[in-house]
């Protein structure tokens, strides 16, 4: 027993040193689907600040909080909207957010059409990253997923196109294609996050920050 305890000791360790607790949840109402989630996790390092934390002291402040609402006003056409709020450092802040709405409208199986502030399909994770089931309970791979730019990098307002193609005997292509513009909100953690990476060059990032159109896609 001695021994599996001290092996459970040495994983947290070895993960990063975060522990995060995550609760979440499903209902519907009047035909509207609700979920949302909440965690809390502690964050501390012994050598360096992590995610724009004091965290060498130990911190707290690294939550989320989500509710989403969706609802099925035909076959084709669904609605659907999440807010977003969390904290972690002196970024975020608790501010509450729209992290995603969205109306989406399926002609066929091989083509749809969405409108409004649409996920961005990064990596393998971005598009599913507040699904319940999908939720995790870790920190993902900073270098791909980096936690600072989640605001910045969840989604783009603008159109898409997508649909899954039938190859028959080989399988299927689902594609997607997104234009749009992303929002740079310096607060949410986009400033803390290049500030370390402009230091060298004797540049601040402060202020508004604009983007141009974005253009986003992605092949399956």
């Amino acid at each position: 027993m001695k021994k599996k305890i001290i092996g459970i000791a040495a994983a947290i360790i070895l993960a990063g040193t975060c522990l995060i607790t995550t609760s979440s949840f499903a209902v519907e109402l009047g035909g509207v689907d609700i979920h949302g989630f909440i965690s809390q996790g502690f964050i501390i390092s012994d050598e360096y600040n992590y995610l724009a934390h004091n965290s060498t002291d130990g911190s707290f402040e690294y939550n989320e909080v989500g509710i989403n609402f969706s609802k099925e006003l035909t076959e084709q056409l669904r609605l659907g909207i999440q807010l977003f709020s969390r904290d972690i450092g002196d970024a975020g802040n608790n501010k509450v957010t729209i992290d995603w709405a969205y109306g989406d409208y399926r002609f066929k199986d091989w083509l749809g059409f969405r409108a409004g502030r649409i996920k961005l399909p990064l990596g393998l994770y971005n598009e599913t990253r507040d699904i319940d089931m999908l939720r995790t309970n870790i920190v993902i791979p900073q270098s791909i997923y980096p936690d600072l730019l989640r605001d910045t990098v969840i989604a783009a307002n603008g159109v898409s196109l997508y649909g899954t193609i039938d190859l028959s005997s080989v399988g299927s292509l689902e594609y997607q294609a997104i234009a749009g513009q992303v929002n740079i909100d310096n607060d949410s953690g986009f400033e803390k996050y290049f500030e370390h990476r402009t230091d060298d060059f004797g540049t601040v990032v402060t202020g508004d920050s604009d983007s141009d159109i974005t253009y986003s896609g992605a092949l399956r």
